[in-house]
């Protein structure tokens, strides 16, 4: 991996720890993430956060990304920040600025779903509402 590769995964890992609602740490992360199957320490984690570490393997870019409900391909794009972050739609940006993690969540995991797939989600979120006021 490249120098500047390297700062782009290490900046967008730390934006999204900056992001949460709740303070992480390095520790509890890893033991989420190691809970979930995959191996990760929390001294290995603060290495690629500080750039000690560099080149995190695929699986351990999947586990950060599974974690904190990204794609894999967000630790390589442009700045979380810029308008045209992550694969350039700008929606994922306006995602991640959201304040409420659990809206946040929800509207992560339904970019790149099918239309039809949309519409169901939808008409059920639609169901959920009447339900919610009766």
């Amino acid at each position: 991996m490249n120098t500047a590769g390297t700062h782009v995964f290490r900046t967008h890992l730390n934006a999204l720890f900056s992001r949460s609602e709740t303070p992480l740490t390095n520790h509890n992360v890893a033991k989420e993430i190691r809970r979930r199957g995959y191996p990760l320490s929390g001294p290995y984690l603060s290495q690629l956060r500080t750039g000690v570490r560099v080149n995190p393997s695929n699986l351990v870019v999947d586990a950060l990304a599974d974690y904190f409900r990204v794609a894999p391909d967000f630790f390589f794009g442009p700045h979380p920040s810029d308008a045209s972050a992550s694969d350039g739609c700008p929606n994922t940006a306006i995602i991640s600025d959201l304040h409420n993690l659990d809206l946040r969540r929800l509207l992560s995991a339904c970019v790149g779903l099918s239309s039809q797939s949309l519409e169901i989600l939808i008409t059920m979120s639609d169901r959920l509402r009447h339900a919610d006021r009766q």
